[in-house]
């Protein structure tokens, strides 16, 4: 794939799959064997992925602005701010109303015209402090967000 292609399916990712939740650009995007790793375990498949991105949009209403795209061949990292805002209870925090933005890395594996993998990094303490988790309860919160995540 050129780096035009990879480039523009890494936008549909976040704009259509993550941020929309469209099942049939999914389908169409991630392969058979998609796996995500956001949580420690990962997730795999295109309904796993729908499932645990679902959670989120309805409860943060996340959207992306990708910053910087840089692909290699079939390795693509992408630099996107992740905000919206704290509109539903999630995992146990009490929604806030609150508007969070926090930075994140996402490295993704791309050949055949799909992606592979995506392997995101960003701080998740500084997820839960912004929608005003205790820091003390943040390695529960986690815990509990990577079991949900698993079941989906």
């Amino acid at each position: 794939m050129s780096k035009e292609q990879s480039e523009q399916l890494v936008k549909r990712f976040f704009e259509d799959v993550f941020s929309k939740g469209d099942r049939a650009v999914a389908n169409e995007i991630l392969a058979s064997d998609f796996a995500f790793y956001g949580p420690p375990d990962g997730i795999r498949g295109a309904e796993g992925f729908l499932g645990f991105s679902s959670e989120i949009r309805s409860a943060l209403n996340v959207q992306f602005k990708i910053e910087v795209i840089i692909a290699d061949d079939e390795k693509v990292a992408a630099y996107a701010i992740m905000s919206g805002v704290h509109q539903r209870d999630f995992h146990d925090i009490p929604a806030s109303g609150v508007r969070f933005a926090l930075p994140r890395i996402d490295n993704l594996v791309i050949y055949d015209g799909q992606i592979h993998e995506v392997r995101t990094t960003f701080d998740h303490r500084v997820l839960l402090a912004q929608l005003g988790s205790p820091e003390e309860d943040a390695d529960d919160h986690l815990t509990h967000v990577a079991a949900r995540s698993q079941r989906a």
